[in-house]
């Protein structure tokens, strides 16, 4: 399958990596939405899922279902598993959604047992079909595989939902990210499910620090609307509304400002736009790059 994204001369590789504090945080949420929005700029974009849990991805888009009805089910091409068992790699064999590519391990095969840095490295040499590469380790980020490229991450974004049984229980973790984010590891948190129940002096005073984004919290039938459709949530209209300015403070921190300038640009006013319309974008991302002359 094609896919229609343009890849631009002057954009430098770049390895994003999103955890999250807690299970269920939302670092599969924060990561899927973002890779939407960035191939929404016409940037392809690779989300990778190591093999560190059960497979969710899988599951997540649907595949199952579609490989189900064809009856394909021994045509998926899992990296992890190619890589695992010494396989020689067959390029180019990343599963394609929404222009998006998707690498991922195959729940029809055995658990990878052992998974370290080198195969790591490889799973990551497999995705250079893309210049923007986004790994969703969850709860996995002190995982001796993940620990070992979190210095040649160009942003690494820890989802934390903000209730307070979650940020005490998670109190020692909180401790060593800001260690590290000290130390010049590029940590940045994400507060999810944000309301003003919680200010956002309150949370900046608790990390030390000021959070890169705070997502407000997303209605859950939304979501459901989505889940049961096997939709990106940033596709549906009232989802993108509110993700649309918290993605792009983290798309100005990935994007050199004038390569976005040159993909607003040069989208067609007959693209379909999930994030907004063009006028709308180009209004929306003039308000984050405040001083910017577009």
């Amino acid at each position: 399958m094609p896919i229609k994204n343009i890849i631009y001369k002057a954009l430098e590789n770049k390895l994003i990596i999103i955890g999250g504090l807690s299970k269920g945080a939302g670092s599969t949420f924060l990561s899927v939405n973002l890779a939407k929005a960035l191939t929404d700029l016409k940037i392809r974009t690779s989300v990778i899922e190591p093999p560190l849990d059960e497979p969710y991805l899988f599951y997540y888009l649907g595949i199952d279902k579609a490989l189900s009805i064809k009856c394909m089910e021994n045509n998926f091409y899992s990296y992890p598993h190619a890589i695992d068992n010494g396989q020689k790699i067959i390029k180019n064999m990343g599963t394609i959604i929404d222009d998006i590519i998707w690498i991922m391990p195959s729940p029809f095969e055995n658990k990878i047992e052992s998974w370290d840095h080198i195969k790591m490295l490889m799973l990551l040499d497999a995705a250079r079909r893309s210049p923007i590469n986004i790994i969703d380790v969850g709860t996995n980020y002190e995982h001796e595989s993940i620990e070992s490229i979190l210095s040649g991450a160009d942003m690494f974004l820890i989802a934390v939902n903000p209730l307070p049984a979650e940020l005490n229980k998670n109190k020692s973790n909180i401790e060593r990210l800001i260690k590290l984010k000290k130390e010049g590891l590029p940590i940045e948190f994400v507060i999810n499910h944000y309301t003003p129940a919680i200010t956002k002096r309150a949370l900046s005073e608790y990390f030390k620090t000021t959070p890169l984004i705070y997502t407000p919290a997303v209605e859950t039938r939304y979501i459901q609307e989505c889940a049961n459709k096997y939709k990106i949530p940033i596709t549906h209209p009232q989802i993108s509304e509110k993700l649309f300015a918290p993605i792009s403070e983290i798309i100005k921190n990935i994007i050199p400002l004038d390569i976005l300038k040159e993909t607003i640009k040069n989208q067609s006013l007959n693209d379909e736009n999930i994030i907004y319309r063009i006028k709308e974008k180009i209004a929306g991302l003039k308000s984050v790059f405040s001083g910017v002359k577009f």
